[in-house]
């Protein structure tokens, strides 16, 4: 038995109703289909064995073909085989999401920075075994995914916390956000559908825009079910349009017809539409934030400095001041004239804390998106692509989703070692974490590498799940930024060997 089976939360058991008419076909394993027939006919629960025999059996040969096409490295292809040879409950899900590969369904990216000894995600399996299950049953994948009930205390009773349903002669669908309680979202079935696919809505992965702060951050929302229905209510669904807002603010974002702008072509994750989009839009509110913030620090410095002008100088110290003031007053000018343009040619420089920068003689530090685009292995093609794209602080993100007590800790804090080792406190709080600036070069990211077998890179943000095994042991189900549908699994000396900050979020704080 593999140790991926010994964690309390992990969902790898089959359906009672299918693992019931199971338990007596396991002499008739031998007689398979072929390979080319096709799953989604199968009638009944008591064909799902013999379909997981074929799928098995036919990961190897797809494993193989992913490698020859590109789409998987060395490291890759080796952790996928190990896995599958493993024979266990982990083979089956890893064998079942290379079938979704190679149909189509979801990326291929779900494949790459797998570790050797991971498991794959609780959400992405759930969803694996679910869309599976379903086509074993001769049902549509969706329909389970979102069932119709007569009433939503139906639905209550009928699925678990963060589970999706819709009711008879209701339009929009339905969330179970607590064990008693669900919550309307603003959008429909088949609208859900579009922006997060079964299986696909947990298959995301950064590209090449430096945003892994954001994608794990938004990741952890979307994975954990207690906190799925706050992430979800961004949405809002009008007519074919969807508009994204973020809470306690005026922003919102609409995205025609649902989908990302059609010329958009640079370096957004992979994977399913909404997150696309949350991502862009979140850029659109960073660019929007930020650009008031600079015009306001703009003028605040050109009032500070008539007000010197005003209280007198010497004649030296006056010439100096007016010539500031007027630099000031351009610099101003030129960045609210290049707001107004369709394509802005200009974003503020920041500093640290990710504020604009201010200096003395022009105030705000404008600087051409081309000149920023010149170091960097990404295109930013707008200001937001900027201030999304080039680094930024994870407690920002939960903060900029509502969660008004977020924080970051070093890993050596006395607060975030506790609550690490506390089973208690585990489902109270998201977890994310930044590793070390440690590790050799990396020819194709900034990232350093740390150890590839265990996906950890220096400088990079991570998911981070805290869980408890079977015979009580305490261990970390971190994912990776460039693969989130896949977990190494970390103990506390491993958490401490490679993470320098901890980020969390309280769930029920302040929302």
């Amino acid at each position: 038995m593999n140790e991926i089976n010994d964690f309390q939360s992990h969902s790898g058991s089959f359906d009672p109703r299918v693992r019931q008419k199971l338990t007596n076909v396991a002499g008739e394993q031998a007689i398979i289909p072929d390979v080319s027939l096709d799953l989604r006919k199968f009638p009944n629960s008591e064909t799902l064995q013999a379909m997981m025999g074929v799928i098995v059996d036919k990961a190897n040969q797809l494993t193989a073909k992913f490698a020859i096409s590109g789409k998987l490295g060395f490291h890759d292809i080796k952790a996928l085989r190990h896995t599958i040879k493993g024979g266990n409950e982990e083979a089956e899900v890893a064998a079942m999401l290379l079938t979704l590969v190679d149909e189509k369904k979801v990326n291929p990216r779900t494949l790459r920075y797998f570790c050797k000894n991971g498991v794959i995600s609780d959400a992405m399996e759930k969803d694996i075994r679910m869309i599976f299950r379903a086509r074993a049953m001769g049902q549509n994948p969706n329909d389970e995914y979102i069932p119709t009930v007569e009433n939503s205390a139906e639905g209550i009773t009928n699925t678990e916390i963060g589970d999706l349903f819709e009711v008879k002669g209701q339009k929009n669908i339905y969330i179970k956000a607590k064990e008693d309680t669900a919550e309307q979202l603003k959008m429909d079935k088949e609208t859900m559908i579009k922006l997060f696919p079964p299986a696909e809505r947990f298959a995301n992965a950064q590209t090449y825009s430096g945003d892994c702060y954001f994608v794990a951050t938004v990741n952890s929302m979307m994975e954990n079910p207690k906190t799925r229905a706050h992430f979800l209510k961004c949405f809002e669904q009008d007519g074919d349009d969807v508009i994204i807002r973020f809470p306690n603010n005026d922003f919102k974002y609409v995205a025609e017809d649902g989908q990302m702008p059609k010329s958009y072509k640079h370096n957004f994750l992979t994977g399913s539409t909404g997150m696309k989009l949350i991502e862009f839009a979140y850029g659109q509110f960073l660019e929007n934030t930020i650009s008031q913030q600079a015009i306001e620090m703009q003028l605040d410095a050109i009032k500070t400095l008539e007000e010197k002008i005003e209280q007198g100088a010497t004649k030296e110290n006056l010439q100096d001041l007016e010539e500031k003031l007027k630099r000031h007053k351009n610099n101003l000018e030129r960045f609210e004239k290049d707001q107004k343009n369709k394509t802005k040619e200009y974003v503020v420089a920041l500093d640290d804390y990710r504020k604009p920068e201010m200096n003395m003689n022009e105030g705000i530090s404008l600087r051409p998106i081309s000149q920023m685009n010149f170091y960097r292995s990404t295109t930013f093609e707008t200001p937001g692509d900027f201030y999304r794209g080039d680094g930024g602080v994870m407690e920002d993100v939960f903060m900029d989703f509502g969660y008004k007590t977020a924080k970051g800790y070093s890993m050596d804090d006395p607060f975030i070692r506790d609550l690490l080792r506390d089973p208690e406190r585990f489902q109270d709080y998201i977890f994310t974490g930044g590793t070390k600036r440690e590790g050799r070069s990396n020819l194709l990211r900034r990232e350093l590498i740390m150890d590839r077998s265990i996906s950890m890179f220096g400088a990079h943000a991570y998911k981070i799940q805290p869980s408890v095994t079977k015979d009580n042991e305490i261990v970390y189900k971190v994912s990776n930024s460039w693969n989130s549908s896949h977990n190494c699994i970390l103990t506390f000396e491993q958490l401490e060997q490679f993470f320098s900050q901890i980020h969390i979020a309280k769930i029920d704080d302040d929302l």
